[in-house]
C-alpha cells in the first residue's frame, strides 16, 4: 500500500517524501521560486462555491465530504487523482495546503479517493 500521508505548507516531516500542493489558490506569500512543495494540482481542489460552503458549515463537514466526491468524479479533478496515482507509484506522498484547518478539510477526501483508486475500488 502506498504511504500518503497529508499535512500542511511549512510542516517538517515531508523529508523523503513527493510533497504535493492540492489547493485551488496559489498560497499567499509563498515565491515560486522557493516553493517548499515539489508540483501543484489546482484541479483536484474543491471548487470556490463548496469551500465557501464548508466555511459557512463546518459542524456539516459530512455532507461536504459526499459532495467534494460528487466533484472529484468530473473529468479535470479525476485526471489530476490520477497524475497523483502516477506519482504515488513511485514513491511516499504528501499531499499538502495552506489551509489552518486541514484535518476537516479536503486533504482527507483526497487522500481516499487516491488511495481507493490504487486499490482499484474506483
Amino acid at each position: 500500500m502506498p504511504e500518503v500521508l497529508i499535512g500542511r505548507i511549512g510542516d517538517e516531516g515531508a523529508g523523503r517524501c513527493t510533497r504535493v500542493l492540492v489547493d485551488r489558490l496559489w498560497p499567499r506569500g509563498v515565491r515560486r521560486e522557493t516553493a517548499p512543495f515539489d508540483c501543484w494540482y489546482p484541479k483536484v481542489a474543491p471548487s470556490t462555491e463548496l469551500r465557501q460552503w464548508l466555511h459557512a458549515h463546518r459542524d456539516r463537514y459530512p455532507e461536504f465530504c459526499v459532495r467534494y466526491q460528487a466533484e472529484l468524479e468530473a473529468t479535470e479533478p479525476r485526471a489530476a487523482l490520477d497524475a497523483i496515482r502516477t506519482i504515488c507509484a513511485q514513491g511516499p506522498v504528501i499531499l499538502l495546503t495552506a489551509a489552518r484547518s486541514w484535518q476537516e478539510g479536503h486533504l482527507p477526501v483526497i487522500r481516499d479517493a487516491i488511495l481507493s483508486g490504487l486499490d482499484g475500488k474506483r
